[in-house]
């Protein structure tokens, strides 16, 4: 997945594609920005003890403009770069990904998740095959 696939998804979830599924989803989203940051060690890093996990001002721009595609694929950024760091937080937004095939079958275009890379130095791919930078 990449972030302007991720970004397509958000914003369907987030302007309420999907109805109950959607809802469900956004809430996953938001499940996943408030997990405390870990580094690829475990131990918690000290941003997680600020006031918003990261990701948190991402979400809630995106939640009060639902339609900017900018806003959407900031926070689908936030999110590669927080799974790139965290192989568990990186399964859960793999298992999110997942749940959110109904709204990916809804978007034009090959909305196929990519396989991931996760700390083996591969990068991930697009839908298309070509490597991300």
């Amino acid at each position: 997945m990449d972030p302007v696939t991720l970004g397509a998804v958000l914003l369907a979830v987030v302007g309420g594609a999907s109805g109950e599924l959607g809802a469900r989803l956004w809430d996953g989203v938001a499940g996943l920005v408030r997990r405390p940051v870990r580094r690829m060690d475990g131990a918690a890093s000290p941003a997680a003890t600020g006031p918003m996990p990261a990701g948190g001002a991402e979400l809630a721009a995106l939640q009060n403009a639902p339609g900017d595609e900018q806003r959407a694929v900031a926070l689908a950024r936030m999110l590669l770069q927080r799974a790139d760091a965290d192989d568990e937080f990186g399964r859960a937004l793999a298992s999110w990904w997942e749940q959110a095939a109904p709204v990916r079958t809804g978007l034009p275009g090959d909305w196929r998740p990519a396989r991931q890379g996760r700390g083996d130095g591969q990068p991930r791919e697009r839908p298309s095959g070509g490597a991300l930078v």
